[in-house]
């Protein structure tokens, strides 16, 4: 009995041992979330955050090259892996090949091949524009000279340069899009010429071309009369209007001002010789006036069409920036006349304008080199007909601009001429105090034309 129970034994045992549970395979994969393989995997220049799975039933690894960080490294069983790439800081260094490895202990380790994409090289740019965004290649300026506002389209920094002394622009450069004012000076040769603003960013270019017409043979033609103001000072320091206007000059007395005769143009000059703190400023002595508030006949000439003339020698300027200095003007929210302005220069030299009040606001005709110390013969004509004014200095054309519009006058109590300053309202003072001499004011109800200016120059001093 006992033999028999001893078997039984052994057979049990020998069963229950042969229903244990075999022993795990190992397994080791790399896939996406989807439980889907990957082997490759290929990353942008902006930088980029992807979870990659390791699909293991043990211990497991993992080594990324510098550039990518992975977390976990490492780990036990099924695990998800955040990779993140930052953006790449330089452009055009290449593609970047490389490979993330998974390893587990005892099999082949699984290698993901990894793709890095460069930042793109992109490329330097910069254009010139106008204020629709129209690119602008070429301009075509006119005899008497122009200024224009256009746009520089650029990503960085950009400079300007210019192929002619006659062409200025009035920026070096910046650091990025920026408005830029053109000017190109009055052609003052019988031939056209051509030049060019060449703007420069990095390895980008932009040419704006410059085409301007040479000046027309003008030919001299007897000048008609100024018929609402023809100054003639006198020994005795008064003042007289010989135009047809026949306006009461009035001087306002200082020790400064005085009547000199010039040899050169053979007649009298008024001298004002102020203090130089009190150039550009408001003055209460020192200058003459005649008075046209009233005068119907005066104010609808200048209103029609009207024209400025002025030979004078300026002596001192204040620094530029700080005030304007008017010699002959009629100026006060309103009117017309001449300014040595405050904004810019021309070749070292402050503006000299002729500022008709046209259209709702002053209309800036620039001249070129009317400086200090040198006798100059300068022009202003206004034609609202052609809406159009220019202005000459010594006989020839210095600048031109189109000034479309009707002509207001100045403030009420402020419509009189003044020469040696500007009108203030009243007779008691007088603003954009001048030094220096002068010894021709005129006003004119109509454009003179060119031969007519160039007859006016040189009849000076016979």
């Amino acid at each position: 009995m006992r033999s028999l129970a001893a078997a039984a034994l052994g057979c049990m045992l020998f069963l229950c041992g042969s229903c244990q549970k075999p022993a795990e395979v190992p397994y080791l994969d790399v896939t996406d979330q989807a439980a889907v393989p990957l082997r490759s995997l290929t990353f942008g220049w902006e930088g980029a955050t992807c979870v990659i799975r390791v699909q293991s039933n043990g211990p497991w690894s993992l080594s990324a090259p510098a550039w990518l960080e992975a977390d976990p490294t490492s780990g036990t069983g099924v695990c998800d892996v955040t990779l993140s790439v930052p953006a790449s800081e330089s452009a055009g260094d290449g593609q970047v090949d490389d490979r993330l490895t998974v390893s587990r202990e005892g099999m082949e380790a699984i290698v993901v091949s990894l793709t890095r994409n460069p930042r793109p090289v992109v490329p330097d740019r910069i254009a010139v524009v106008d204020d629709k965004g129209h690119a602008v290649t070429e301009l075509l300026a006119e005899t008497g000279g122009m200024r224009i506002t256009l746009h520089v389209d650029a990503d960085k920094a950009w400079t300007v340069e210019v192929s002619d002394p006659w062409l200025n622009a009035s920026s070096a450069g910046a650091s990025a899009s920026a408005d830029i004012q053109l000017n190109v000076r009055a052609n003052a040769t019988f031939a056209d010429r051509t030049g060019a603003f060449v703007f420069r960013s990095g390895d980008a270019s932009a040419t704006v071309k410059v085409v301007q017409t040479g000046e027309e043979a003008v030919v001299a033609e007897p000048a008609r009369k100024a018929d609402l103001l023809d100054v003639v000072f006198a020994a005795d320091g008064s003042a007289t209007d010989v135009s047809a206007a026949k306006l009461k000059v009035v001087k306002v007395a200082s020790a400064s001002l005085s009547v000199q005769y010039n040899e050169t143009y053979k007649r009298y000059m008024a001298v004002f010789d102020r203090p130089s703190d009190q150039v550009g400023t408001t003055v209460k002595e020192g200058y003459y006036y005649a008075d046209f508030e009233n005068n119907a006949t005066v104010n609808a000439g200048l209103a029609d069409s009207h024209s400025l003339e002025i030979l004078l020698c300026c002596e001192e300027l204040p620094a530029p920036g700080t005030a304007s200095v008017k010699p002959f003007s009629l100026m006060n929210n309103g009117g017309s006349g001449f300014m040595f302005s405050t904004t810019g220069s021309v070749a070292g030299q402050r503006r000299f304008t002729f500022l008709p009040f046209i259209g709702g606001a002053y209309r800036y005709v620039v001249a070129d080199g009317v400086g200090i110390g040198a006798w100059h013969h300068v022009v202003g004509v206004w034609d609202s007909k052609a809406g159009k004014s220019c202005i000459y200095v010594d006989g020839r054309l210095s600048g031109s601009l189109d000034t479309p519009g009707e002509y207001t006058r100045a403030d009420a109590t402020a419509n009189h001429f003044v020469i040696g300053a500007d009108a203030a309202k009243g007779f008691a003072s007088a603003q954009s105090a001048f030094r220096g001499e002068i010894a021709v004011a005129r006003a004119y109800s109509f454009p003179l034309t060119a031969g007519e200016v160039l007859d006016l120059y040189q009849s000076l001093g016979k």
